[in-house]
């Protein structure tokens, strides 16, 4: 809410205009507030310490202090110490502990727990009861202070005057207080929190100014450019901040917003509750519903300038303080105490607010039950109305960040990929988009890359950093020392130039892998050579620090020549690649297969989004399956508390990859499968949590085996570029060559390409050549049947509904 201060604002603070957003100070700070407000500021993660030293050096050491945290004893910790003070095994423990739930991630109570699991039950009525009693008893007690993940406390007298304090260990210093009580004992509160979109942001204004000597402000981004909004309506948004959701990419392509108006309003909306009028948004976005006040029609000329910026729906929390300003005479501060009171819906509170209401409504001539309208509305979305300030603060970030996109992709892309290259799964997702916008991402490269992620012309290196075992003193020395003696001529040169001491050779293998030394040979001869480089690298070195010159001088000392080696494959080429730098770079092992990627219903990273397309064409019963394909990647097999197995492991495309789980009823079918960098089919169970889908294995086939794999010859033609002649032509051949494979034939027609299946067409694909030569006008291929794989677990055909659309066509 501190977005909403003119004075934060003018100190640079926050760079948000409250004015021009409309936001409310009595939001942030107002005379009929008692406690003192959060002010919660996000700064470049990899500065955030630097906001705090700066704190203690302006107050004062002794008026600062961190926050303490209190961790609670939950139902199994509880368990397993109470066990081990009554010297139970710590086996029995286990095992119990292990039996109780975990929902949302945290573990059930275990009083839940023992109505829920029986074998837990059987547990304790056969010995373990001791102790579970007890730990039921100790079960939400306190058990460890430790410190809060942002929240600083400024005081105008020192601390220890005014509360107790700890230091863990050469930490900071800490309050005794948790924050509920540093709220009431008035202390001013701030939470300093770390955003790494700052820090990109960052990046990517040092980059452009590295690479086109441009100097970025990003507070002054003109909020009407036409390039940004078009990339976030074409669904284009990986690395834009809030707008990466396979549903926020959906909402953003149906909405095409307009102004960043509508950016701020979409991430208010987008979460539960609100989320319902996401629909109703759209549609009065694009005209095609009418924005009406027709409820109220005595206070239309009232509300209409509140939610005119929102097409007449209430989104956030500032416009329920309006409309209770402009309905029913509230000052803002006051209309601030009813938003928190509707919040708290405490009975007795929201009865006198309620006749204060309608009271100051009457005094404006609106009657008493369209006044109770109003408040009833006002009660619903102050549930769901969001901060306003937030939602405007962090809109602006994600404008930010897509306008980088938008005109300086390159650089974004060099930038996004520094920051996140810790992740290796979000490196492997944005190098996959960069390569979607025409951005080549290409391996290290000793004489181009930095340390951070480089431009190069239209392409961007891999950063030194990135690089697995090379420190980030090695990578320093390897580019101080290109930039102070030029390019590294090979890998001799290189072995003279750098202290292998510093660059090991464990460093230098893994740069080799990663594809750093490219350009001075095959992969396996560079590092066939390596230790005879080092060798003879560290004696020359030793010779010239010792005064000694070859006998005719020291140009006339050269290198041995290089040993020959058996060159690598390219799936051995990429898996070293894989092994120094996380994930593939300069291409993915599913080109060696063609046809693999045809055969998924959607990219690894796009299941979120398949999922939500299928649900809103009408999939809203039952579990969806869907076919994804890829290299099997971190294959984890373990038993089950039954005896049984289960596995988990990753499935992996260039758009990146994602964690499956197999559980024992098809975990002895699919087991033989289960091999590392395997490449496979899978057809996945999609289980859902909100926006989180988790995948379950149902069926799994390796390509390179796929003799049990469905097939389909897809035939495809346009019958307005064709007579019945010619489709009788081709009905007539295919009846020639009967085989095993069905055929399908897809067409356009005016509701869409339709898609005719059939089993009584089938053909052997081999003899699809002969077919595609005698009618020129057709396009043909052999692919994965999805429709069969993912029939439940049998052959069956099904026909999909098009079919019936299909009547013109003579089969």
């Amino acid at each position: 809410s501190g977005a909403g201060s003119i004075v934060a604002y003018a100190i640079r603070v926050t760079d948000i205009d409250p004015l021009e957003f409309a936001l409310l100070f009595e939001r942030f700070l107002n005379p009929e507030r008692i406690s003192m407000p959060d002010f919660d500021v996000d700064f470049s993660d990899v500065r955030r310490g630097e906001v705090i030293e700066y704190v203690r050096r302006k107050y004062g050491e002794d008026k600062v202090a961190h926050i303490a945290t209190f961790g609670t004893l939950a139902s199994k910790a509880a368990i397993k110490d109470a066990a081990r003070v009554m010297e139970a095994s710590f086996a029995e423990a286990d095992r119990v502990s292990k039996l109780v739930p975990i929902v949302f991630g945290r573990s059930v109570s275990i009083e839940r727990a023992l109505e829920e699991v029986p074998e837990l039950r059987e547990l304790v009525d056969a010995g373990a009861g001791s102790y579970v009693e007890i730990a039921k008893s100790l079960e939400g007690l306190t058990r460890h202070a430790s410190v809060h993940a942002a929240g600083v406390i400024i005081a105008r007298e020192p601390v220890t005057e005014l509360a107790p304090l700890f230091r863990m260990g050469d930490g900071p210093i800490v309050c005794q207080y948790d924050m509920g009580s540093i709220e009431d004992l008035g202390f001013l509160k701030m939470d300093f929190l770390g955003l790494r979109t700052l820090s990109f942001i960052e990046a990517a204004v040092r980059i452009v100014e590295d690479t086109r000597a441009e100097v970025l402000d990003p507070a002054a981004f003109p909020h009407d450019d036409p390039a940004t909004f078009e990339l976030l309506s074409r669904g284009t948004s990986a690395g834009v901040f809030q707008f990466e959701s396979g549903g926020m990419v959906d909402t953003l392509k149906k909405l095409k917003p307009r102004r960043i108006q509508d950016l701020i309003a979409v991430s208010a909306l987008y979460r539960p509750g609100p989320m319902e009028n996401i629909p109703a948004y759209i549609r009065r976005h694009h005209g095609q519903e009418e924005v009406r006040y027709d409820d109220f029609p005595a206070s239309e000329a009232l509300l209409a300038p509140i939610l005119e910026e929102t097409y007449g729906i209430p989104v956030y929390q500032e416009q329920i303080m309006q409309i209770a300003q402009a309905v029913a005479g509230y000052s803002l501060g006051e209309a601030d105490l009813l938003r928190r009171a509707m919040g708290k819906k405490k009975v007795e509170e929201m009865e006198l607010q309620r006749r204060i209401f309608t009271d100051g409504a009457a005094t404006k001539e609106i009657p008493n039950d369209e006044a109770n309208r109003i408040f009833d509305l006002l009660e619903k979305f102050a549930n769901y109305g969001f901060n306003k300030s937030h939602s405007a603060a962090y809109g602006e970030l994600s404008f930010q960040t897509a306008y980088l996109k938008a005109h300086y992709p390159v650089e974004f892309a060099a930038a996004l990929l520094t920051v996140e290259r810790a992740n290796s799964d979000k490196v492997a997702q944005y190098v996959a988009d960069a390569r979607q916008m025409g951005i080549a991402v290409l391996p290290p490269d000793i004489n181009e890359s930095r340390g951070d992620f480089t431009p190069v012309g239209r392409v961007v290196r891999f950063g030194l950093y990135g690089v697995k075992n090379v420190g980030d003193a090695a990578v320093e020395q390897i580019v101080a020392e290109r930039e102070r003696g030029g390019a590294y001529k090979d890998l001799f040169d290189f072995c003279l130039r750098i202290d292998t001491q510093l660059v090991n050779k464990r460093a230098l293998e893994h740069l080799i892998k990663a594809g750093a030394f490219d350009a001075f040979g095959d992969r396996a001869v560079v590092l066939a050579n390596l230790e005879s480089a080092m060798r003879w690298g560290t004696a020359q070195r030793q010779s010239q620090a010792s005064g000694q010159m070859a006998l005719f001088g020291a140009d006339e000392i050269q290198p041995p020549p290089l040993a020959a080696s058996t060159p690598l494959t390219e799936l051995d080429r990429l898996r070293m690649e894989k092994e120094s730098l996380g994930l593939y770079v300069s291409a993915h092992p599913m080109g060696s297969y063609p046809g693999l990627a045809e055969a998924a219903s959607c990219p690894v990273d796009r299941v979120e989004a398949w999922v939500a397309q299928q649900r809103s064409d009408g999939a809203t019963h039952g579990r969806l399956k869907v076919v994804l394909s890829g290299i099997l990647q971190a294959v984890a097999k373990r038993p089950t508390r039954k005896g049984t197995m289960m596995a988990r492991f990753e499935i992996a495309d260039e758009s990146g990859s994602r964690e499956v789980v197999a559980f024992t009823r098809v975990f002895d079918e699919i087991a033989p499968s289960l091999v590392e960098d395997a490449p496979v089919v899978l057809v996945a169970e999609v289980s859902e949590d909100g926006e989180a889908v988790r995948l379950v294995a149902d069926r799994l086939i390796r390509w390179d085996l796929r003799e049990a794999m469905p097939e389909v010859a897809v035939l495809r033609f346009d019958p307005r570029e064709i007579g019945p002649h010619q489709l009788l032509e081709l009905r007539s051949r295919l009846d020639e060559v009967p085989g095993t494979t069905p055929v399908q034939l897809r067409f356009p027609s005016p509701q869409g390409t339709v898609t005719w299946s059939t089993e009584g067409i089938r053909i052997d694909g081999d003899r699809l050549r002969e077919i595609e030569e005698a009618c020129p006008w057709l396009r043909t291929r052999v692919t994965i049947d999805r429709t069969r794989l993912l029939a439940d677990r049998g052959p069956a055909w099904s026909r999909p509904a098009a079919e019936a659309s299909a009547s013109s066509v003579p089969f």
